[in-house]
């Protein structure tokens, strides 16, 4: 029997997902697993130029293990936090975003989540996951894949949010009771919720962003 090598893998998850009849949902998992065999061809150059950086992260510049190489990073605070801003300026280049306003459902986001973990890519859930039960939904399967789960906390004050919120294009506005509702119901990330390592991030005036490590082992 011929070795099911990464190529074949990719033709069989091809010929799998084809018969889905969502042509959208098809093309992004296909997207996502074309990463996946151009991680595998080259991921021994990745293994000796990328190593954790002080965010928790990955950078560039060491060896590092194959686990610590698979990161599942989850943002934790409310509407007008900064959180996509900061994906933007520390993971864009690095990690997968699963955000569920582009997504829109929680069926297309078990999708791309369940392609990540099977993929090992790094990724980014950039929602607000206020509550342990929010924050469980990644933190189980990925830890069932042996990667890496790093929260960051946003401690935002909730006048900047609304202020920041109300600065948004038009569309993407949240209605104040949406932002009250997540603010009230959010929960500090603990490490007893499987967390291996959790960052607090303040947004600065300026935009720039304070990042320190909480709840140290």
């Amino acid at each position: 029997m011929a070795a099911l090598t990464v190529t074949n893998k990719a033709k069989a998850l091809r010929f799998v997902l084809w018969t889905n009849p969502n042509r959208y949902e098809y093309t992004v998992v296909i997207l996502l697993f074309t990463l996946h065999s151009l991680l595998f061809t080259y991921y021994p150059l990745l293994c000796a130029v990328a190593p954790r950086n002080t965010y928790g992260t990955l950078a560039l510049g060491a060896n590092i293990t194959h686990h610590s190489f698979m990161e599942a990073v989850i943002f934790i605070g409310i509407q007008g936090a900064g959180k996509s801003t900061f994906y933007r300026n520390r993971f864009l280049d690095t990690h997968i975003r699963i955000n569920l306003d582009m997504l829109k459902t929680r069926h297309r986001e078990k999708i791309i989540l369940h392609a990540c973990l099977e993929a090992k890519q790094r990724f980014v859930v950039d929602n607000t996951n206020p509550t342990v039960e929010d924050r469980s939904r990644y933190i189980i399967p990925g830890k069932a894949k042996n990667f890496q789960i790093v929260a960051y906390y946003f401690q935002s004050n909730l006048e900047d949010c609304k202020q920041r919120n109300s600065q948004r294009p038009p569309k993407k506005v949240i209605p104040l009771a949406g932002l009250l509702a997540t603010h009230k119901k959010l929960v500090v990330p603990t490490l007893e919720e499987g967390f291996d390592a959790i960052y607090s991030v303040k947004t600065n005036p300026d935009y720039s962003f304070t990042v320190e490590e909480m709840n140290k082992r």
